[in-house]
């Protein structure tokens, strides 16, 4: 058996639950494993790895894109109940407003004291929006849930809603339209510098999970661009209420800046704190970095699965990328 991680002492785990996806941005990087990954995290082999686990405090459900697996449901409720997490996190495009109703209204009436994050990815006002995910009408899908979800922010206190939005050079000057839309739909907005391994992670090439890459790295801002578009969000959100744009989000966006100009901000925290499964049952510490192991595997045991870990850990004591989890992570420090 592959054993327990309880020493480890993790308390967030990020679970890709499935590698399939009804958009094709152009940024997203993971583009490459879009729709060809195996998805072996069903709901039997989850009930078998779930006692296995520690307790955790957050949970994250990314994809691909989520709300395509008709048994969500079932599934947050294994992870919830079997981990005893205190938030739920799902990241999704908006494109099934439906499913994301049934599933948000299901969760909050089942777990009245703990907390759901649904984040949205938004890329800017339709056309462009549209013309990032490649799918014509997937604003308009988008429109639909935040419209849905607006009465459940309404009535539930536990409900969290914001819109990411990944910041390239097609949509950079879009902040105007976005913080607007954000702001008349009530929801909180956070930036989000493109991420891809071979961009924004500084460690040993040989550690590289090269299925993280952005194709086009002609998206990517110059560190000169990005920081006039930070300093318009800056003058642009003295429109607005200053929740609109939390603080946290606008440090870790100049931040971003000194990390990427080489400047590491200490040993990376966020390699320690989390665990990361993806859809084929694979398991990371970063997933911008090779997976350890996978989590179906029964031929191991927990010797192998410690001194796997272990080595891990040593080998990326020099590791720090511009990822903003490491840049939140590293910022609590200071």
């Amino acid at each position: 058996m592959w054993g327990e991680i309880k020493y480890l002492g993790r308390k967030n785990l990020l679970v890709y639950v499935t590698s399939k996806c009804n958009q094709r941005c152009s940024h997203c990087f993971y583009l490459s494993k879009i729709n060809v990954m195996e998805d072996s995290l069903s709901i039997e082999n989850v009930r078998r790895i779930l006692p296995r686990l520690p307790r955790i405090r957050d949970l994250c459900f990314t994809g691909g894109e989520p709300f395509l697996r008709n048994d969500l449901k079932e599934m947050a409720s294994l992870f919830v109940d079997y981990l005893d997490a205190k938030r739920l996190e799902v990241d999704t495009n908006g494109s099934f407003s439906d499913r994301t109703y049934d599933f948000c209204k299901n969760y909050l009436s089942r777990y009245r004291k703990k907390k759901l994050t649904i984040q949205l990815s938004i890329l800017g006002p339709a056309s462009v929006h549209d013309s990032i995910t490649g799918i014509k009408g997937s604003f308009e899908k988008l429109d639909e849930t935040v419209t849905l979800l607006a009465g459940l922010n309404k009535k539930y206190k536990n409900i969290e809603i914001y819109f990411c939005v990944p910041i390239m050079r097609s949509n950079y000057k879009e902040a105007p339209f976005l913080m607007q839309y954000a702001n008349n739909n009530n929801i909180m907005i956070k930036f989000s510098p493109l991420k891809s391994v071979t961009k924004t992670v500084h460690a040993k090439t040989s550690l590289h999970n090269t299925d993280f890459v952005v194709n086009d790295e002609t998206l990517f801002l110059k560190n000169d661009e990005y920081r006039v578009f930070l300093q318009n969000v800056e003058k642009e959100i003295k429109k607005y209420k200053s929740a609109l744009w939390p603080k946290r989000d606008r440090l870790r966006n100049h931040a971003y800046l000194f990390v990427n100009s080489g400047h590491s901000l200490g040993e990376c925290r966020f390699r320690k704190n989390n665990l990361i499964f993806f859809s084929n049952g694979d398991y990371s510490m970063c997933e911008l970095l090779k997976p350890i192991g996978n989590i179906l595997d029964d031929n191991g045991d927990l010797a192998m699965a410690k001194e796997n870990f272990k080595k891990w850990i040593e080998n990326t004591k020099q590791c720090f990328c511009s990822h903003g989890s490491y840049i939140f992570n590293n910022m609590k420090q200071y």
